[in-house]
C-alpha cells in the first residue's frame, strides 16, 4: 500500500506543469520539488483519506499541497540558517540567490494553497481553514526557534510547544485535511489531527536524538550539527536540568552565542548527555508520544487495514537511522 501511494505522489509531483516563460522564478521550484525526500507528509495525508474512503487519490491534489508547502518552508528555512545544502546539494538561495529563493517561495505557497483548495465546495471552508491554521502555526514555531537562539533560559516546555508548532501541526493539518477529504466525521477528523500532533513531534525528538547521535554514514548530514548551531534541543534543555553546577556551566560555556564551537565540542557534550543518560530519557519520551498516538488512532472508526499500514510507517519512521 505504502509503495503504490508513493507512486501516486510522484507521478502527481511529475505532473506539474510549470511556466516556461519565467525560469528564473519557477526553476527553483521544480529544482526543489525534485530534491526528493521521504514524501511523509503527502503519505501520511493520503493514508488518512483511505482510514475513511477506499481511494487514497480522492485526496491526492491536497497531498501535494502539503509537500509544497513543507518544501516552500525548506526554500525559506535554508534562508534564515544560512544553510548551503538541502539533501547533499546546493540550497535554493545558494544556487540562485536570496531573492530569487523568497519569490519562488512565495510562488511555491500560493501553488500549496490552490491544490489544497480543490475540493467540494461543502468541505472547502474546512479543508482551507485547517491548512491555513496549520500554516500560521509553523511560522509561530519558526518565530520561537529564532527566539530561542537569543534567550539565555529556554524551559523544555517552550521548547516541546516549539516543536509542536514547528513540526507537527503541518503534519497534524495534513491527517485531518486527508480525513476530510475522505468524508470522516467532525469527531473522527480531529482525533487524526490529535494523532498528528503526538506522531509529529515524536518525528522531532527522534531527529534531535539522530543529530547527537546517529551514525554519520546513515544519517546524511554531520553529526552533532545542532550542538556547534547552540540550538537548545531537548537534549540540551533536559542535560540542563538534571547536570550538577559545575556541568551545567560548562555546557553553557559551550553554547554561548558568542563561543566559536569547534567538533571537540560535541565529543564533550555528547558525553555529558550519556553521564546524565538524556539520550535514554528522549527514547522513552518518544516512545510515550507513539503510544499515545497509537490509543487515539484506536478510537477512530475507519478502515482497520489501513490504520495498521499508517502505525507500521510511523513505527518505521520512529525507529529510522536517517
Amino acid at each position: 500500500m505504502i509503495k503504490k501511494l508513493s507512486e501516486l505522489i510522484e507521478l502527481e509531483i511529475s505532473k506539474q506543469n510549470l511556466p516556461v516563460n519565467l525560469p528564473g522564478l519557477y526553476d527553483p521550484i521544480a529544482y526543489t520539488l525534485n530534491l526528493g525526500g521521504k514524501r511523509i507528509r503527502p503519505l501520511l495525508t493520503l493514508l488518512s483519506a483511505q482510514i475513511f474512503y477506499p481511494d487514497a487519490s480522492i485526496a491526492i491534489k491536497q497531498a501535494l499541497g502539503i509537500e509544497i508547502f513543507h518544501n516552500f518552508t525548506l526554500v525559506h528555512d535554508d534562508i534564515m540558517d544560512n544553510a548551503p545544502l538541502r539533501r547533499g546539494i546546493k540550497s535554493v538561495f545558494k544556487k540562485w540567490n536570496v531573492n530569487t529563493a523568497i519569490l519562488s517561495g512565495d510562488v511555491m505557497f500560493a501553488l500549496a494553497t490552490e491544490n489544497i483548495s480543490l475540493c467540494e465546495p461543502l468541505i472547502l471552508p474546512q479543508v482551507l481553514k485547517t491548512f491555513l491554521q496549520a500554516s500560521i502555526k509553523v511560522c509561530e514555531g519558526q518565530q520561537m526557534d529564532m527566539e530561542f537562539e537569543y534567550i539565555n533560559q529556554v524551559h523544555l516546555r517552550q521548547y516541546l510547544e516549539m516543536i509542536e508548532l514547528k513540526t507537527a501541526y503541518l503534519i497534524a493539518g495534513g491527517l485531518k485535511i486527508g480525513a476530510i477529504m475522505g468524508g470522516a466525521s467532525p469527531d473522527n477528523a480531529t482525533k487524526m489531527f490529535t494523532y498528528g500532533l503526538k506522531i509529529g513531534t515524536a518525528f522531532q525528538l527522534k531527529d534531535d536524538y539522530l543529530d547527537a547521535f546517529g551514525d554519520p554514514e546513515k544519517f546524511g548530514k554531520q553529526v552533532g550539527g545542532d550542538i556547534l548551531a547552540g540550538k537548545k534541543t531537548y537534549l540540551y534543555l533536559k542535560c540542563v536540568d538534571k547536570a550538577n553546577e559545575e556541568d551545567r556551566k560548562r555546557l553553557n560555556e559551550i553554547y554561548d552565542a558568542k563561543k566559536n564551537r569547534e567538533k571537540k565540542h560535541i565529543i564533550e557534550v555528547k558525553k555529558l548527555f550519556s553521564l546524565y543518560q538524556i539520550d535514554i530519557e528522549l527514547k522513552e519520551e518518544m516512545l510515550k508520544l507513539i503510544q499515545s498516538s497509537k490509543e487515539v488512532l484506536q478510537k477512530v472508526d475507519g478502515d482497520e487495514e489501513t490504520k495498521k499500514e499508517l502505525i507500521n510507517l510511523t513505527d518505521r519512521l520512529t525507529h529510522r537511522e536517517n
